[in-house]
């Protein structure tokens, strides 16, 4: 093992193999960590090119951080997307009890199994034509253009505040 310098915040390091996975005891990763959750990218990147088939222990959890190693994984018919096959999982619990969220995700297009999902990208797929896309570039490109007009030519500026469109 080696010790490994490169330390994250929200990584409270001891010691990493120099093979391609790793657990958590070998690198105490939290995902839960308020650095993380606030910027996760610089850990994704770490992890991909240091350690690109993680194991977390305590969530009992893979982490493929490569697209292709990840994109085998998810065409494969003999893996699932649904969390409750997951030997881990919680019992599901029922709709009338689930969060909003819970639900919202329980419906989102990656969790679907394939013939839903086909079936519903073949439905949005015309909503993202490249005529469609065309269109909504130029008229963001518009909006934008006229949201730093209001702004006026200030160097520096409060984005949130400057530029809210009723969402604050």
């Amino acid at each position: 093992m080696n010790n490994h310098t490169d330390q994250h915040p929200n990584m409270n390091s001891t010691s990493f193999t120099s093979t391609s996975m790793i657990t958590a005891q070998e690198m105490q990763f939290d995902p839960h960590h308020p650095n993380f959750i606030s910027n996760p990218w610089p850990i994704f990147k770490y992890l991909r090119e240091n350690h690109p088939i993680y194991y977390h222990e305590g969530l009992k959890d893979w982490m493929i951080t490569r697209y292709r190693d990840a994109m085998p994984l998810l065409k494969d018919a003999r893996l699932s997307h649904n969390f409750y096959y997951w030997e881990y999982a919680p019992p599901a619990r029922p709709i009338a009890q689930q969060s909003e969220f819970e639900r919202l995700m329980a419906s989102a297009t990656f969790q679907l199994n394939k013939e839903d999902h086909q079936r519903i990208r073949k439905l949005v797929l015309p909503a993202f034509s490249p005529r469609v896309m065309d269109e909504m570039k130029i008229t963001l490109k518009n909006l934008c253009n006229q949201l730093f007009d209001e702004v006026g030519t200030n160097e520096i500026f409060n984005f949130a505040e400057s530029v809210n469109m009723g969402f604050a």
